[in-house]
């Protein structure tokens, strides 16, 4: 999905950026300073049923700080410096627990922002710009929720993992718009 509607943007545009061109989210952040960590928060522009990609840097104790910390899966994950995670950012409430005197903690995000889909899925028009009415739009706008939620596995198919339904994941990776 990153990857095809990455390419399509480009296609479009006729423009990709020399840096990170295998990777298949459209910008990425590095937050540098040593002290590195974050408040409560949602990742509101990015795609709300995407993933955003977290890469930590720096020196300190995993076991006892820099911890992410999931607010709505009431989960605490140790995070080692060399890691790389990937967190539904856009629909869940997140943080970095705090670093201890001493420690050093830097971070390397790569996302795509939600618009850059809507643009897509709107013919590469703004908003205004294109011929559907408000209820079109929103009805679309529903479909591609509920397109994209259903990209998530459920509890019972992340126990049960030869019961996983693709389908819907490989039709998005067939689709050749």
């Amino acid at each position: 999905m990153y990857r095809f509607g990455k390419q399509q943007a480009v296609k479009k545009d006729g423009h990709e950026p020399a840096h990170f061109r295998r990777s298949p989210f459209s910008a990425t952040a590095v937050n540098h300073g040593g002290k590195i960590s974050t408040i409560w928060h949602r990742d509101f522009l990015n795609l709300v049923f995407g993933v955003c990609g977290v890469s930590v840097l720096g020196h300190f104790d995993h076991r006892i700080s820099g911890h992410v910390i999931l607010k709505e899966f009431r989960t605490v994950v140790e995070i080692r410096p060399m890691d790389t995670y990937f967190i539904p950012s856009g629909c869940v409430t997140h943080r970095n627990a705090p670093l201890l005197p001493g420690d050093i903690r830097n971070s390397i995000v790569s996302f795509s922002a939600a618009g850059l889909f809507r643009w897509q899925s709107q013919g590469f028009k703004k908003k205004d710009e294109g011929k559907m009415g408000a209820d079109m739009q929103k009805a679309i706008g529903n479909t591609r929720w509920k397109d994209g939620i259903n990209l998530f596995s459920t509890i019972s198919e992340l126990q049960n993992p030869s019961k996983v339904d693709l389908t819907v994941g490989r039709a998005l990776l067939e689709h050749k718009d």
